[in-house]
Parts: structure tokens; sequence; C-alpha cells
């Protein structure tokens, strides 16, 4: 029984191996605090405050992110509405001169007609004009051999002293 009774009592011995593994246990608890935990700690704390200072930096980027891309689609509206703004005005233009050139061509065109019928008129007046000329030198042409075959001497001495005789009683004017 004494084996059986030694099991469970505590002696002396065992007494002293726990106080000394306590103290083992207290020592290395100490010794891997002082080694091993805090700096361990310290790193995990460091890591923690430098994910902390990421995310915060990556909210403020992403803020700032989301405030230049708000600004930036109101640039891009606002360049739209230029645009379009420039786009209608230059279609404006386009109508505007596309109109004066139309009604200048129009006015060249009637100006073109005006000019080529005062040029038909005239040529239409000179024809007229030429022709009753050549009405006239044949007239007289045909007159002149009338009067050659039908006039003597003395009738055309009597119709050139008249015709001097009236000369004599016209009016000159200087």
């Amino acid at each position: 029984m004494d084996e059986v009774g030694r099991i469970l009592a505590f002696d002396t011995q065992l007494l002293l191996q726990m106080a000394v593994q306590l103290l083992n246990a207290a020592f290395l608890a100490f010794v891997l605090s002082k080694v091993l935990y805090n700096p361990v700690k310290k790193v995990l704390h460091e890591r923690k405050e430098r994910i902390s200072r990421t995310l915060l930096e990556s909210k403020e980027a992403l803020e700032h992110a989301e405030d230049y891309k708000m600004y930036y689609d109101e640039q891009i509206a606002d360049i739209e509405a230029r645009r379009r703004d420039v786009l209608d005005s230059a279609k404006a233009r386009a109508a505007k001169m596309e109109e004066k050139i139309i009604s200048e061509a129009r006015k060249e065109a009637h100006d073109i007609v005006e000019r080529t019928l005062r040029e038909m008129a005239k040529a239409k007046e000179d024809s007229k004009e030429e022709i009753r000329r050549n009405i006239v030198e044949i007239s007289a042409i045909i007159a002149e051999r009338y009067i050659q075959e039908r006039m003597d001497e003395q009738t055309g001495n009597r119709l050139l002293d008249e015709a001097i005789d009236g000369l004599g009683d016209a009016t000159w004017l200087n």
C-alpha cells in the first residue's frame, strides 16, 4: 500500500519537483514574453496600425477617386454639351451659308438671264438696224439704177439744182 499511497501522496520530492517545474515554467514564460511575446506583439501591433493606415489611406484615395470621377463626369458632360452646341452652331452656319450660296447662285442666274435678255434685245436691235441699213443701201442701189435708166442728163441737172437751192435755204448750226 505504500506504493499506492505514494502515487497519490504529496511528498517533498514531488512538491520540490513541482516547485522547480513551476519556477522553470514561470522563468520560461518570463523569458519568452520578453524575448518572443513582446516583440511579436509589437510587430503585430505595428502591422495592425500599418493595415489600419493603409485602409484609411485607401478609403481616402477611394473618396478622392470618386470626387475625381464626379468631377471628370461633369467635365465630360460639359464638354459633350459644348460639343453639341458647337455642332448645332456649325450646322446653323452651314445652313445659312447654304442659303446664302443658293441665294447668290439664284441672283447670279437671274443676272445672267437678264444680261442675256439685254444682249439678245441689243442684238435684235442691232440686227434690225443692220437690216434697215441694208434695205436703205439696197433701195439706194435700186433707186440709182432705176434713175440711171430713166433719167436723162437734163432731168438730173434740174434735180441737182433743186437740191442745191434747198441747201442754201437751210440754217446751219455751229
